[in-house]
């Protein structure tokens, strides 16, 4: 028995109609719906109730920034402070250090050199080891 194209799609189309069509997918993401823009506020009957509102406005914006920079300001001093005992601590240590060389190369004889050898003053040192290992004693 030979069917026609035409026979065999009558044939088949009831049984394509129960199933179900595959979703489609658009390719891309759908970009998200903005919500309108806000709608203008309604002018104020009295003109000078909006001026009003406006300058209440403005100065409680002036008066937060105000409070941001003086905020931001008192901390600066306070760092400053800190960084200025912290140097006025490491400058009195360095006029401590110098002074303490002053005394040291005041009382050196004007004639001898820093690099002079100084005796031992307890003399106790009885024996040396030079640095080939051998042992020497005095």
């Amino acid at each position: 028995m030979r069917t026609t194209t035409a026979a065999w799609f009558k044939m088949i189309s009831p049984q394509l109609s129960k199933l179900e069509e595959p979703q489609r997918h658009p390719p891309f993401p759908q970009p998200a719906k903005l919500p309108p823009p806000p709608q203008p506020k309604p002018p104020h009957p009295n003109s000078s109730e909006a001026a009003l509102e406006k300058l209440t406005l403005s100065t409680a914006s002036f008066i937060q920034s105000t409070n941001n920079f003086m905020h931001f300001t008192n901390n600066f001093i306070e760092e400053s402070r800190s960084n200025f005992k912290n140097q006025e601590s490491a400058i009195r240590n360095l006029e401590t250090q110098v002074g303490q060389l002053a005394k040291q190369i005041s009382t050196r004889s004007p004639n001898t050199f820093l690099s002079d050898t100084i005796e031992n003053p307890r003399e106790e040192c009885k024996s040396i080891v030079l640095r080939s290992g051998a042992r020497r004693q005095l």
